[in-house]
């Protein structure tokens, strides 16, 4: 009975932490990044914890078959894994708001409490009643500790990578079950017949449903989705998240990371439907940069901009997660930025590159996500800048986006001596770049993308878009301060301004975004 407890401690801790790693993914992905999804599922979870181990102890005071107790609350948990998983997605497509969250928190809860019922019975399971209580006692503990580290690291770092959030919830709730019939042949009754009948239907069940197991299963994916969920067209899931295209008109499409807006899949000026005109900016201030610094591939639109600048000799890109390298390969427009000789991709957080790095820059580009995201600080806070400074060469361009946050913008005008607005993006230096928009003409005229003009001197919508480029006007902090309901106030590591204080309410659902490319807001 004692191993089978040690067993049963270890797996149980195991799986349970996994699938608070699972729900992380899921809730995070619904709730769109927020930095509270996270706090949202420890407290729930921590509660269902609670509330499962009294369960456990009510029921070892109440019945003396100790191994039916766990083997049989085996079964309730793996029956309700399985149940929520047809569920979940009826859930997230409810409305109003408030009782789509007190569905899913109760989702939490029951999960978490199915299994914590097995903590006081494996302990009264693996107690031995003589002096080495203590020991006994101990020794179950650990193991319990042992599954719930080794469970939340082997599956954020490797079942994640494989398989999707919800087929890694399947596979839980296959692995519960089939605890529960390990459990189940230790029972001995009189009812021992039933007790095999039921082994087999637990291992039949289980069997079943590790063969469902498929990293393509979308439909949890899709009941999230908020940008016009049934018309995904790409769809990578990963350890570093989730990143799903939704199809657009004339192979335009629209590319959501972490269930928000990312960007489309389109360097056309003319149209300006990805706000490209801040990327060509960048030719127009700095004509021939030698070594440049992009943080967030994304889609690859705004690096492949860059890339038609034939005077420049090599570009580091940062990006956290590969995911989005599979996206890129499936546009010819953008694909060829990953065969560019010039172009080397890392795949790290954008901070630790440049606090690790010895290469100094003459432009850093930087289009991340939004400003509430959860850790979004580390890209925008006052003690990122500083790194930032220190890696730019004299004379270079930091631009980033601001995504509208006015907090972002004061943080760099803080930071750098010059600092200004172009839409949503910031443009920072040692010195004042305004001045060389007016040559934006000649220098956009000179980029190329496979040996061909990007622009055309001789045609006028070429030369209408860059007019257009050049008509929009730098907005200067006071001309922002005048402008923002409250005042901005610069982020700091410590703050977290950006994340909490001016972020979105954990309820609140964002911007809802358009399918047809031409309606959707620049990001």
């Amino acid at each position: 009975m004692r191993s089978l407890a040690l067993l049963l401690s270890f797996s149980v801790g195991f799986l349970s932490l996994s699938q608070e790693i699972a729900w992380v993914r899921i809730v995070g992905f619904a709730y769109q990044g927020k930095p509270q999804a996270f706090s949202f599922v420890l407290v729930v979870f921590l509660a269902g914890i609670a509330s499962g181990a009294y369960v456990g102890k009510k029921l070892c005071e109440r019945f003396d078959n100790i191994i039916g107790i766990a083997a049989w609350s085996l079964v309730f948990a793996g029956l309700v894994d399985f149940s929520l998983l047809t569920l979940l997605p009826m859930i997230f497509k409810m409305d109003p708001t408030l009782l789509r969250l007190a569905l899913l928190s109760f989702s939490i809860l029951i999960t978490a409490a199915a299994k914590a019922i097995l903590f006081p019975v494996v302990h009264h399971m693996g107690s031995a009643l003589n002096d080495r209580l203590g020991r006994s006692v101990s020794t179950v503990y650990f193991a319990n500790i042992l599954g719930s580290t080794t469970g939340p690291l082997l599956t954020g770092l490797v079942l994640l990578e494989w398989l999707s959030a919800a087929n890694t919830m399947r596979l839980i709730a296959a692995c519960t079950l089939g605890l529960a019939a390990v459990t189940l042949l230790n029972i001995k009754t009189v009812h021992a017949m039933v007790t095999r009948v039921s082994f087999v239907v637990m291992a039949a069940v289980t069997a079943l449903a590790l063969i469902g197991i498929d990293k393509s299963n979308t439909a949890l994916i899709y009941s999230m989705a908020e940008a016009a969920p049934g018309t995904i067209k790409h769809l990578v899931e990963n350890r570093h998240g989730v990143i799903h295209v939704v199809a657009g008109k004339d192979n335009i499409d629209t590319v959501f990371g972490g269930n928000v807006y990312d960007g489309h899949t389109t360097t056309d000026l003319h149209s300006n439907v990805n706000g490209m005109n801040r990327t060509y900016l960048l030719h127009a201030l700095m004509p021939a940069p030698k070594r440049v610094l992009v943080i967030g591939l994304a889609t690859g639109a705004w690096l492949k901009v860059l890339t038609m600048n034939p005077k420049i000799e090599h570009f580091d890109v940062v990006e956290i997660n590969p995911g989005y390298a599979e996206i890129t390969k499936n546009y010819a427009e953008l694909k060829s930025i990953l065969d560019d000789p010039r172009v080397e991709i890392h795949y790290t957080d954008g901070r630790h590159w440049l606090r690790t790095t010895d290469h100094r820059y003459d432009l850093i580009v930087m289009n991340t996500t939004w400003y509430w995201r959860a850790y979004s600080t580390n890209l925008l806070s006052q003690d990122f800048f500083r790194i930032v400074k220190e890696r730019l060469n004299p004379g270079g361009i930091f631009a980033f986006n601001t995504t509208w946050s006015g907090d972002a913008f004061i943080t760099a005008v803080d930071g750098f001596k010059y600092a200004y607005l172009y839409g949503n993006f910031a443009y920072a230096s040692d010195h004042d770049f305004r001045g060389e928009i007016a040559h934006a003409p000649e220098r956009l005229l000179a980029l190329t993308d496979n040996n061909k003009p990007v622009f055309n001197a001789n045609s006028k919508a070429d030369m209408d878009a860059i007019d257009a480029l050049m008509q929009r006007k730098f907005e200067t902090i006071d001309e922002k301060i005048a402008s923002s309901p409250v005042r901005p106030e610069i982020i700091t590591d410590q703050n977290m301004l950006t994340e909490f204080k001016h972020g979105l309410k954990f309820g609140r659902q964002f911007i809802t975004v358009y399918v047809d490319s031409s309606k959707q807001p620049e990001k």
